[in-house]
């Protein structure tokens, strides 16, 4: 024993870190003694303070996350760690070869470790593959706090606040960014199934197998009660938690209307309903009929509306056909049965159905249903290629109900469990591995369509919630704690992106440059893997037809940017063989002239990280802007006293906003004179930079909103940034001008939702935004299902000067057409 405590701790205090790694952490013997007299959490003790000491050798990291993922399995069997390093290890160390004869192998002691497994002094199960979740993955953190299982996980009306039940009998309350409770309810039951948070936290709602109850969480009584439910009562809530919406089999109400001896509905959901209507219903509906109760939460937990959800879908009597979203927008919640083909928008105000949502798709099945500030949602499941299903998201506008687009997923999904971050900007899913005991954690981005398998875990989850990307939680059927994900670190990964799409492809235009040195022309990428356009937009007779013509000059996984007629195609694309770990990087650049109509220039051996088509600028003098390979150089004491400083300026009040600071960047804005660059991080800041001093200049911030770069505008000298945004205390959509010399607001429209582009003056003296409900007028419009551009002049009683310049392409000119044209 003094042997297993002793060496390290010396060792570590030595420095002798060489010694620490041959003779302790990876010494079989060793490790598989101090897990049997100590515990596994002392091991990874040990690589932490050795992974601090000693950066430079990748084994120790991937030691440690192998023993992170097995903590669970060797804290109740430590001998089971010969398999479990072998499990996980096995492929990872077979494909560890040099990149040329000659060349160090990347892991030096983890050979000899899974060498010792083998000769291991106890018998052991050994795998012969790996047949373990290998490291290197996105970890998750966990929760602990309840004293038995886990039977129910639900969202609050604070982002960062949720709320489980357990069978100790207990209801907790859980912030998670400190990762505590910070409230506990007890006796509210050892079996519940739902939980709904209302009133500003102040109330809670639960259900079990057969009754509902509503407790006060100040006073911690119960405030409401019923019971006597055929089935499990489905429960949500609307209106900003004000009313409370239970569903459930409302078979027994049915048979007390129409019984052989009469009867009536029971005292606790007496209605005023017509006997005639109901009787003309009833008489031509299945057997299983759907009720739903409505409490005016607000009124002491008075039953406002009752009634029978009245649909032509034909239910099936199991447990969990009915299907109803977790949140609400206004008084609108969603819900559908399960297996059909619609589903059903509820208004909780009315008390009835206001809209149905058919499927465009004849012989889809409905799986579940979910809302966001913008959109209903609605996933179905489909036949796709004969014996295979494939999961098709659709969304509907929460305004007048219209089908807007559908997502895909993959052949590879089989889902359960849906969650809708507050933002409202993805839907994230877990899907179990059929026959392996691993759920994927994936995600859709809605506006975007990407889709992309986020994470993996051993386990099957029972419940799980996604309040905000940087806390994804789920539990486990029998396990007494919560796991965690930060989601936000991976979001933006494109490496992670599953292609799904299978709509017909159009010739469309992608893209539209203007040229800077010859303002007569303008260039457009279309949506057609290498096809280019140069149009000519000042010649009426040129607006029909492009003026040249390029296909062919690039692949589906080239980056093609213009600037000056000419093209550069970032090609070549492969993984970097020394990087850690590898990743794919562009390797070539090719530099096409239109006018020449041939390359001019190629340069290889380059080492450029991928990002999106906009995230790229090609600067003044062939310079290449992009994002840098973690997008955000900064040094660990750098960080550090970034970090100090913010917290002691901020305190604690502002801590949400110190942690958002060490986020990835989002996008970023160029300025038109290439002097000024602002970044956005999915946070509540932005960042401005000059690209003259290659400095930070400084951060503007606002606490009640989100703040993108999805539809913002620069002035040409970068001192006016004009965006939109949306505060979420206020629930009001916003026009936003910052002066970026101040850092400060000089000017806010409110009330002016649904902006889908905005522009911005030199001297910002005038904002032109555009809105989704009626046409604004636009100078260039390129379309994505028309090859043509479309060009539209501005309305002015002053005419605007003629571009000038010669044809550059041989256009027929007939006459003097050098107009602009008023229209």
């Amino acid at each position: 024993m003094r042997k297993l405590l002793g060496t390290p701790y010396h060792l570590i205090k030595a420095k002798n870190s060489t010694l620490l790694i041959k003779e302790c952490l990876f010494n079989y013997e060793f490790l598989l003694h101090k897990s049997q007299a100590l515990s596994i959490i002392s091991i990874e003790e040990d690589l932490k303070a050795a992974i601090s000491t000693e950066r430079t050798v990748p084994d120790l990291t991937l030691l440690s996350e192998v023993l992170k993922l097995s903590r669970k399995v060797l804290i109740q069997d430590p001998c089971q760690l010969a398999s479990q390093l072998i499990g996980r290890l096995h492929q990872i160390v077979a494909a560890d070869k040099p990149v040329t004869p000659g060349d160090p192998k990347k892991y030096l002691y983890l050979p000899a470790l899974l060498s010792q497994c083998l000769k291991s002094s106890i018998p052991v199960l050994v795998p012969s593959t790996s047949c373990l979740m290998p490291p290197g993955g996105l970890l998750c953190d966990f929760l602990t706090g309840h004293l038995d299982r886990i039977t129910a996980i639900g969202e609050t009306q604070k982002e960062r606040v949720i709320a489980t039940a357990s069978c100790d009998g207990t209801l907790k309350l859980w912030d998670l960014q400190i990762g505590k409770a910070i409230f506990t309810l007890h006796g509210v039951g050892k079996n519940i199934s739902a939980i709904v948070v209302c009133l500003e936290n102040r109330l809670v709602a639960v259900s079990d197998k057969t009754t509902i109850q509503i407790w006060d969480l100040s006073s911690e009584r119960v405030i409401y009660a019923a019971g006597e439910f055929l089935d499990t009562p489905v429960l949500t809530s609307a209106m900003n938690g004000q009313l409370l919406l239970v569903f459930f089999n409302g078979n027994h109400m049915v048979q007390r209307l129409h019984g052989p001896y009469g009867g009536e509905l029971l005292p606790t959901f007496r209605v005023a309903l017509e006997i005639q209507t109901c009787s003309f219903y009833f008489s031509s509906i299945s057997p299983m009929m759907w009720a739903y109760s409505v409490f005016d939460l607000t009124r002491s937990c008075q039953l406002v509306h009752q009634g029978f959800l009245l649909t032509e879908e034909v239910p099936m009597h199991k447990n969990g056909s009915i299907l109803l979203s977790k949140n609400s927008v206004k008084e609108y919640v969603l819900c559908a049965y399960r297996g059909g083909n619609e589903a059903m928008v509820f208004s909780g105000k009315k008390g009835q159905v206001v809209a149905q949502l058919k499927s465009q798709e004849p012989m889809a099945a409905v799986g579940d249903v979910a809302v966001t500030k913008e959109y209903f949602l609605v996933i179905f499941r489909c036949p796709f290629m004969q014996q295979r299903e494939i999961v098709h998201i659709e969304l509907y506008n929460v305004h007048n109900f219209a089908y807007s687009h559908s997502l895909k997923g993959c052949c590879n999904d089989f889902i359960h469990i849906f969650a809708v971050p507050h933002l409202g900007s993805h839907l994230v899913a877990f899907s179990p591995i059929p026959n392996t005991n691993t759920t994927e954690i994936l995600s859709w981005n809605l506006e975007s369509e990407d889709h992309k398998h986020l994470a993996k875990f051993s386990s099957i989850p029972a419940g799980g919630v996604c309040s905000d990307l940087r806390y994804c939680l789920a539990f486990c059927d029998g396990e007494n704690y919560l796991q965690l994900w930060n989601l936000a670190s991976k979001i933006n990964d494109q490496s992670l992106t599953v292609t799904v799409s299978t709509r017909r492809k159009t010739n469309g235009i992608q893209n539209i440059v203007t040229m800077e040195n010859y303002s007569r022309y303008a260039v457009c990428q279309h949506t057609n893997p290498g096809a280019v356009t140069v149009w000519n937009i000042v010649k009426s007779k040129c607006k029909r037809n492009a003026v040249r013509v390029e296909r062919g000059l690039s692949e589906n996984t080239d980056v093609v940017l213009v600037r000056d007629m000419k093209l550069f195609v970032l090609t070549d694309k492969g993984m970097s063989s020394f990087a850690d770990p590898p990743r794919p990087i562009f390797q070539t650049l090719l530099v096409y002239d239109l006018l020449k109509k041939k390359y001019i220039k190629k340069q290889t051996g380059l080492y450029i990280i991928p990002c999106q088509n906009n995230e790229y600028k090609i600067l003044e003098g062939g310079l290449l802007l992009g994002l840098s390979e973690n997008r955000r150089n900064e040094t660990k004491t750098g960080k550090k006293r970034r970090r100090e400083k913010a917290v002691k300026a901020e305190m604690e009040k502002l801590q949400m906003l110190v942690n958002e600071k060490s986020n990835a960047i989002d996008q970023y804005l160029l300025s038109g004179d290439q002097k000024v660059a602002v970044c956005s991080y999915y946070a509540h800041h932005l960042s401005v930079f000059s690209l003259e001093s290659m400095s930070h200049l400084h951060t503007i911030e606002c606490r009640e909103s989100m703040l993108f770069l999805h539809s913002a505008a620069l002035t040409y000298d970068g001192l006016y940034l004009v965006l939109t945004n949306y505060n979420e205390e206020e629930k009001v959509s916003y026009v936003t001008l910052w002066n970026l010399k101040s850092g400060k607001v000089q000017k806010r429209l409110k009330n002016e939702p649904n902006v889908c582009c905005i522009a911005i003056t030199d001297d910002a003296s005038r904002i032109i935004f555009g809105v989704m409900v009626e046409n604004r007028q636009t100078v260039l419009l390129g379309l994505s299902d028309n090859p043509t551009l479309i060009t539209l002049k501005m309305v002015s009683n002053t005419n605007a000067g003629s571009s000038t310049g010669k044809d550059l392409f041989g256009e027929e000119s007939t006459s003097s057409e050098e107009e602009p044209e008023v229209g």
